[in-house]
C-alpha cells in the first residue's frame, strides 16, 4: 500500500515536470527514486563475517536483502572475474528468509576459502528488486573489504611435523548427507513403502486371500466338540424319523473321533471288535464303560449292516451311554487347544 502511494506521487511529479528540461527532470527523478527506496526500509549488503581471517579458513560470502515486506529479489551471480583469489566450494548455496524486527531479510550464502594473504575487495554487486515488474529496480551494494593473514608462527620453537589429516567418520559423513538430502530420502522411503504395499496387495489378490485375517476363534477342546456334536445329533431326531442307519453312523463317528483325538486311539480305522480291544487295553479299569460301548457298537452294526432296527429304548440308551462317558471325562484342554488332530480325524472320516 505504501509503495503504491509513493508511485502515485512519483507519477504526479513526473507529469508536473514533464515540460522541464531533460537534465533537471532526470535529477529530480533520481532523487525521488532514492527517497522511495529509503522509505521502504530496504537495504542490500554483501559481507563476510569476521573481516580478518587466516589463510585456509572456511569463509562465507553472504548476499542480504532486507525490506519491510517480502519482496521478490534476484541476488548477484558469482563471477570469478569479480572475486579474484576466492575459491568457492562446489556446493549448493544456502538460501534463507528471516523475519526480523525491522522487516524481512532474504539471504544467500556461498562457502569459499582464500589461500593467499592480503586485502580483498568485493566490488558493488547488483540486486534486482522485484524483477519482471514494471516497478522493478536494480540496487548496488557497498564495496566490502576483508583481510586474510598468515597464522602466527613462533620462529624460536622447534619444527614440528605436519598435523595428520583429520578423519571424518562414516557416521558424521552420513549424518551430513542426510541433512542435505533429507527431502530425497523421505521421497524414496515413501516410494518404497508404496511399492511394498503394492506387491503385498498383488500377491494377496493373486492367491485370492483376504487382505486382513480375522482373529481366529479359540478351538474347542475335544470334549466340548463331542458334546456339541451330540447336542446337534439329538436335535435332528433322526431315529424318530426312521433314519436309523444315519443316526448310528453319526453317533459312532462322534465316539470314534473323540477317542482318536482325546486318547490317541486309532478308532476311525478299527472295526467294532478291534475298537473294544483297544479301549480295554487303554482303560482296563473301566469295565462298565466298555460294556456300554459294546452295547452301542453292537446296535450300530445291526442297524448299518444287518438292517435290523433297534427298539426306541435301545436308541435312547446308546445315546445316553456315549453322552455319559464324554461328560465324565475331564476337560484338560483350554481355549487355544490345537485342533489339528480333530481336523485330521474329520477328514479321514469324510473319506
Amino acid at each position: 500500500m505504501l509503495n503504491r502511494l509513493f508511485r502515485f506521487f512519483r507519477d504526479s511529479i513526473n507529469e508536473v515536470f514533464s515540460n522541464m528540461k531533460p537534465t533537471a527532470k532526470n535529477i529530480i527523478s533520481t532523487i525521488f527514486a532514492v527517497l522511495i527506496f529509503a522509505d521502504t526500509n530496504a537495504q542490500v549488503r554483501v559481507f563476510v563475517p569476521d573481516t580478518v581471517r587466516q589463510i585456509g579458513d572456511e569463509l562465507t560470502l553472504t548476499f542480504s536483502y532486507t525490506s519491510s515486506t517480502l519482496t521478490p529479489v534476484r541476488f548477484p551471480q558469482i563471477n570469478s572475474d569479480d572475486f579474484s583469489g576466492l575459491e568457492f566450494f562446489p556446493v549448493i548455496p544456502k538460501q534463507d528468509t528471516l523475519h526480523e524486527n525491522n522487516g524481512v531479510s532474504q539471504q544467500i550464502a556461498y562457502k569459499f576459502a582464500v589461500y593467499e594473504e592480503g586485502e580483498y575487495t568485493i566490488p558493488p554487486q547488483p540486486f534486482y528488486i522485484d524483477p519482471g515488474s514494471p516497478d522493478g529496480q536494480i540496487v548496488y551494494s557497498d564495496t566490502f573489504r576483508f583481510t586474510i593473514t598468515l597464522p602466527a608462527v613462533d620462529t624460536t620453537a622447534d619444527i614440528r611435523d605436519i598435523a595428520p589429516i583429520e578423519k571424518i567418520s562414516f557416521v558424521e559423513r552420513f549424518n551430513e548427507w542426510i541433512k542435505e538430502n533429507w527431502v530425497w530420502v523421505a521421497v524414496v522411503a515413501v516410494l518404497l513403502v508404496l511399492i511394498t504395499l503394492g506387491v503385498w496387495y498383488y500377491l494377496k489378490r493373486k492367491k485370492d486371500e483376504p487382505l486382513f485375517l480375522r482373529p481366529r476363534k479359540p478351538a474347542l477342546s475335544p470334549r466340548e466338540t463331542a458334546l456339541r456334536a451330540l447336542r446337534d445329533l439329538h436335535e435332528k431326531k433322526l431315529w424318530q424319523q426312521n433314519a436309523i442307519k444315519e443316526y448310528y453312523t453319526l453317533l459312532t463317528d462322534i465316539l470314534r473321533q473323540y477317542l482318536y483325538v482325546r486318547h490317541s486311539i486309532a478308532a476311525l480305522e478299527m472295526t467294532s471288535s478291534e475298537l473294544m480291544d483297544a479301549f480295554i487295553l487303554h482303560f482296563p479299569d473301566k469295565k462298565d464303560t466298555a460294556s456300554d460301548f459294546r452295547f452301542v457298537l453292537t446296535n450300530a452294526d445291526l442297524a448299518k449292516f444287518a438292517k435290523n432296527a433297534p427298539v426306541p429304548a435301545d436308541n435312547e440308551t446308546c445315546y445316553a451311554n456315549v453322552l455319559r462317558y464324554i461328560e465324565s471325562e475331564s476337560d484338560i484342554f483350554t481355549d487355544g487347544y490345537d485342533n489339528t488332530a480333530a481336523d485330521k480325524a474329520k477328514e479321514e472320516a469324510a473319506v
